[in-house]
């Protein structure tokens, strides 16, 4: 937790396959998150690193992450998709 957002670090099974990447970094997201009691809502990003899931990112626009999150609302803004295009699935 940083105060106004957070970094997952994600655990996956070694015997899951790697997806192909055109680089060994890949970020995506731009998902956007209507939360209760967050006045401009928050953000999140993906993060690949060599073809696997590797961690995620939360954050709000300037205000403290909230304690407890009772409801929300997702969906893409308007980057959603960049990054997807350096992933091959085979």
């Amino acid at each position: 937790m940083t105060g106004v957002g957070f970094f997952t670090k994600l655990a996956l099974d070694p015997n899951v396959a790697p997806v192909v990447v055109t680089s060994p970094r890949v970020a995506f997201g731009d998902v956007q998150a209507e939360i209760g009691g967050l006045r401009y809502g928050a953000g999140f990003v993906v993060f690949i690193m060599n073809g696997r899931l590797d961690s995620m990112e939360g954050f709000t626009y300037g205000e403290p992450w909230p304690v407890h999150i009772d409801t929300f609302t997702l969906r893409d803004g308007p980057d959603a998709h960049r990054g997807l295009s350096e992933l091959r699935w085979p």
